[in-house]
């Protein structure tokens, strides 16, 4: 349950974390 509960709670797959970043960057620029 503890790796569920930090899956859940911290983990972030690749692509998301990168479509996050991109978002973050792009909203920065404007």
């Amino acid at each position: 349950s503890e790796v569920l509960a930090k899956h859940d709670e911290n983990y972030m797959p690749p692509e998301a974390k990168h479509a996050l970043d991109q978002a973050q960057k792009n909203g920065n620029k404007q």
